[in-house]
């Protein structure tokens, strides 16, 4: 049965040069490393890995906007953890290509329009760059691809169909890391606040005041006196635009959108969105006295 899905490929530039130049074992150290982060920032956006093809992934997203703010994401992890110098070959570059149309998932691949229109259009890109198809973005806000640039048009594979590539601009300053975002639309999610209510009181980060942290003693801004709750238990932190909760605790974080989904943390981080519940300390089911509401205003 064919769904509407976006798939997103992401492909390492030159690997065969790494080979080359630095030989088997490092370049596959690397190359493996830099699948490891790429992965790692599609997760925090809800891309679900379907398959590797040496150093290129295939990832689905149930909406172009999460394809969106994961490609900008990918370019700047890439780059940071070049800099940092995480990858023993030197800087990696990669590039990116996504569409949105129906498309036939399984575990490990997805086959149809979406998935044969993105391999297309990822195979026009260039190192450092974001192409996807006009006709993907038709359920995107204009504010978000504001600075988006005609790239090219070509006929579909498998119809036909002109497709109108666009290139998305990615911003790689740390004060405008979203893909075209215009001056206006960052102004309005510096003004946006994350509100925690429990047992009567709220609390709210944003951006005068920026980090909250969760745990069981008295030293940390939310007190929450469980069983489950860690001394330490987690933190938030509002961040360009976003609202991040990172894990540290021993028992895990669950968060709970507003359609009920439930996303396990254990050490790790994940982007807070529009409303729901956090528990701190397991599952909500065993620990009712460490679930928190949470709204984005």
């Amino acid at each position: 049965m064919l769904d509407k899905v976006t798939v997103l490929f992401a492909d390492v530039v030159g690997s065969t040069k790494l080979y080359e130049e630095h030989g088997d074992a490092n370049a596959r150290e690397a190359l493996a490393h830099c699948v490891e982060v790429m992965l790692a920032i599609t997760g925090r956006y809800k891309g679900c890995l379907k398959k590797t093809i040496g150093d290129e992934i295939m990832v689905a997203f149930d909406h172009p906007i999460n394809a969106v703010m994961a490609a900008n994401a990918l370019h700047i992890g890439v780059r940071n953890a070049s800099e940092d110098g995480k990858f023993v070959t030197g800087r990696l570059r990669i590039k990116i290509g996504f569409h949105h149309d129906d498309g036939i998932e399984s575990d490990d691949d997805v086959s149809g329009p979406a998935a044969r229109i993105a391999q297309q259009v990822i195979n026009l890109s260039k190192a450092d760059q974001i192409l996807v198809a006009k006709q993907a973005l038709d359920d995107v806000s204009p504010a978000v691809i504001s600075q988006s640039r005609y790239f090219d048009e070509v006929a579909a594979e498998g119809s036909n169909l002109r497709l109108e590539v666009l290139e998305l601009l990615w911003e790689v300053s740390d004060a405008t890391q979203m893909v075209g975002v215009p001056t206006r639309a960052l102004q309005v999610l510096e003004e946006q606040n994350l509100v925690l209510s429990y047992r009567g009181a709220t609390l709210k980060i944003g951006k005068d005041n920026p980090n909250l942290s969760v745990g069981r003693v008295a030293s940390n801004d939310l007190m929450m006196p469980t069983d489950l709750t860690s001394r330490n238990h987690a933190e938030i932190e509002y961040r360009n635009g976003h609202f991040h909760l990172t894990d540290m605790s021993s028992n895990g974080t669950v968060v709970v959108d507003g359609c009920g989904q439930e996303q396990a943390l254990r050490r790790e981080g994940a982007m807070l969105r529009d409303n729901g519940k956090i528990c701190f300390g397991g599952l909500p089911s065993s620990n009712p006295d460490g679930l928190v509401d949470f709204e984005i205003n």
